[in-house]
């Protein structure tokens, strides 16, 4: 499930699929045929009305503390996702909703692979006869070869500090932030500074995500 085949191509139909973290692994909640892998369960079926990954040129709208560590280290282009899921059952659904706080994966038709949460909560449109939900869902996601490459370290304040490697692997790793809330570059790290209650959590919580992926794998 880590990655899609490198063979096809957006006109041989590469299938929307989404997957959701059960903390034993990622679970597939819905895809385009509304069946999970062996073709006898039924799961939701996203339909149209979908809005495909849209570049974000802002990163102030990150700030999930359920989404991954790929998207908390703030330094990476981020992608809003729109999808409309037709749930067959009220248990599907609630089955979803028991973990829709955990991380999410989304492929699309294009072959990409999407690392993410939910950007606000599910929005059920309408139910059926009392069973099918169709639900609208937004994502804000990261794109997996973007955060998979190596990041640049752009701090031009720390050449020669103390720890200076130690500030750069940080950086790498997506635990020091090197954009501002409005997505600009940080070009100054203060290396000498005084860090604040604040920034101090904002750090820690990037910490417990990233520890929380590397244990996921």
């Amino acid at each position: 499930m880590s990655q899609q085949d490198i063979h096809k191509t957006a006109k041989d139909g590469f299938k929307r699929r989404l997957f959701i973290e059960t903390g034993v692994g990622y679970r597939t909640i819905a895809n385009t045929s509304g069946f999970d892998e062996t073709g006898s369960k039924r799961i939701g079926r996203i339909v149209e009305e979908y809005l495909p990954p849209q570049p974000s040129l802002r990163t102030n709208e990150i700030k999930l503390l359920n989404a991954p560590s790929v998207i908390h280290g703030s330094g990476r282009l981020a992608y809003r996702i729109g999808l409309r899921v037709l749930f067959p059952d009220q248990e599907t659904y609630h089955a979803f909703l028991f973990y829709a706080a955990n991380p999410l994966k989304f492929y699309d038709e294009n072959g990409g692979i999407y690392t993410g949460a939910l950007a606000e909560s599910p929005e059920i449109t309408r139910v059926e006869a009392g069973q099918r939900y169709d639900v609208k869902l937004a994502l804000i996601a990261v794109k997996k070869e973007d955060y998979e490459q190596e990041g640049k370290c752009e701090f031009t304040d720390i050449d020669g500090a103390d720890k200076e490697q130690d500030i750069r692997e940080m950086a790498y790793a997506g635990l020091i932030t090197q954009m501002d809330r409005n997505g600009n570059y940080v070009y100054n790290f203060r290396p000498e500074a005084l860090v604040t209650r604040a920034e101090c959590t904002a750090f820690l919580n990037r910490t417990l995500k990233y520890i929380e992926r590397v244990l996921r794998g």
